[in-house]
């Protein structure tokens, strides 16, 4: 259903009117498993490029960054530079770590060939210095 209606809204909108094919939700677009597939597929429907914005919090999965190789543009967060000030800005699942999210945003891109563009988000007093 999902490549149908990219397929009609390709067909329907002016080719000056789109210039990248993005995913990103209303969640994390990781955690779904069919996403490597997804976006071989929508690069089969278009020479668009294909973007993935991500919290970046699954990158430490090979899986994850295997799924991800085949984006034009893959964009992850980093909002902190250390785990106080991560857990303060993004409060994450306990489970998860300041460590184990710089390390799998290090892995992806010792392995990504494509555009990595880290997303930041600056918070006046707490993060800006």
């Amino acid at each position: 259903m999902m490549y149908e209606e990219l397929r009609a809204t390709l067909h329907s909108e002016s080719a000056e009117d789109i210039d990248w094919i993005t995913f990103v939700g209303s969640g994390e677009p990781t955690l779904n498993r069919d996403l490597g597939t997804m976006i071989k597929v929508v690069k089969t429907i278009t020479s668009l490029p294909v973007a993935v914005i991500t919290n970046g919090s699954l990158l430490s999965l090979s899986e994850v960054r295997e799924d991800l190789s085949a984006a034009d543009a893959v964009l992850p967060t980093l909002d902190a530079g250390s785990a106080a000030l991560f857990r303060r800005i993004n409060r994450p699942h306990p489970d998860f770590d300041f460590e184990r999210h710089v390390e799998g945003l290090v892995a992806f891109g010792s392995e990504f060939t494509e555009r990595l563009w880290l997303e930041v988000m600056l918070i006046a007093g707490i993060n800006d210095d």
